[in-house]
């Protein structure tokens, strides 16, 4: 193990990184202390501008807070038959929320 790091530091060298997050990591192209610091995410949600339900936009992306009235998980399955004639199933779960604040009320899923 490496005492000092410095920017050309392997991240494998690094013991507080575990062999889970390594690979993580390593599936983004990160691979030394320089590539994970000038790292900046494709996509990044600031979660401090709330809006309220009210002014929500369809197709746009926003964060709000609200009280959730119901929410419940979906499975859709689709049917597949596979060449040895034995149906198979596969899907998806599908979590849908009925959240409210007090502009209105809104379904998340």
């Amino acid at each position: 193990m490496i005492s000092k790091l410095n920017l050309e530091t392997f991240l494998k060298d690094v013991r507080i990184i575990s062999a889970f997050y390594l690979k993580k990591l390593h599936k983004l192209g990160l691979y030394t202390v320089n590539d994970l610091l000038f790292y900046f995410p494709r996509r990044y949600n600031d979660f401090r501008n709330l809006l309220p339900i009210a002014n929500l936009r369809v197709g746009e992306t926003a964060s709000i807070r609200g009280k959730i009235l119901s929410i419940k998980n979906k499975a859709i399955f689709k049917r597949h038959i596979n060449p040895l004639l034995l149906r198979k199933r596969s899907g998806v779960n599908i979590t849908e929320a009925i959240i409210e604040d007090t502009t209105g009320s809104i379904r998340a899923i």
